[in-house]
């Protein structure tokens, strides 16, 4: 089941890709057709620039979370709108969630980077050092709201199991297989563990750092094989 809905993002996500290459040619299209000199030719020739490997980077973000927590992090669709013309003020202020992570992640990465060094010096005097501390807390922030909306809906559905054992055999079927969906990713199996165990054997931080080995061992493998 997870390879069949695996499958189904990375399909989803090449259909998105395919509309983004698309979009970039036509705008290079448009752009030129209004110039007349031989470096706009050569230019729509050439066609607009798009960093591939920063698209299958948000693509894959965007499948580790759909598979591995239900979470949409809608990472390309944001990029999307980001490259349409901005006709609004509140438009451009906007920022979401999806490109905070990723740009948390580079701050962490380059960090990484410094540390793994192991230089003779404070770690405060590292370069990126700030960066790193902040993208942390801005992190265990994402996880905690991602904990929060799991916990929720696995609360929803058991809700709904016990008030279809009072009403038709039939009906509860469908409210147990739901069930049995929500528990089929990373962190759903993680939450049903730590509802077992209690929370004194499996902590919500120990959660958070396996979701956290998620993202960081699968974004750059797969998106750079991809790439």
């Amino acid at each position: 089941d997870y390879l069949k809905q695996l499958d189904s993002f990375f399909v989803s996500s090449a259909d998105q890709l395919a509309s983004i290459s698309t979009q970039a040619a036509t705008a290079a299209s448009s752009s030129n057709g209004n110039t007349s000199s031989k470096a706009g030719s050569a230019a729509s020739a050439a066609g607009a620039a798009v960093d591939m490997q920063r698209l299958f980077r948000l693509m894959t973000l965007d499948t580790i979370g759909l598979t591995s927590m239900k979470h949409d992090f809608a990472a390309l669709q944001s990029w999307q709108q980001q490259q349409q013309p901005r006709h609004s003020g509140g438009a451009a202020g906007q920022h979401s969630q999806a490109v905070d992570v990723e740009q948390l992640l580079s701050d962490l990465n380059a960090a990484f980077l410094w540390q793994s060094l192991m230089l003779p010096l404070p770690r405060s005097w590292l370069p990126g050092w700030k960066a790193y501390v902040t993208a942390c807390k801005q992190l265990d922030r994402i996880i905690q709201v991602i904990l929060a909306g799991r916990r929720a809906t696995r609360s929803g559905i058991s809700s709904n199991a016990s008030s279809s054992h009072r009403q038709a055999s039939g009906s509860s079927v469908s409210s147990n297989a739901t069930a049995v969906q929500q528990k089929q990713d990373l962190v759903g199996y993680l939450l049903q563990a730590q509802q077992q165990q209690g929370t004194d054997a499996i902590t919500d931080t120990m959660i958070g750092d396996e979701i956290k080995t998620m993202m960081f061992g699968s974004l750059d493998t797969s998106s750079f094989t991809l790439a």
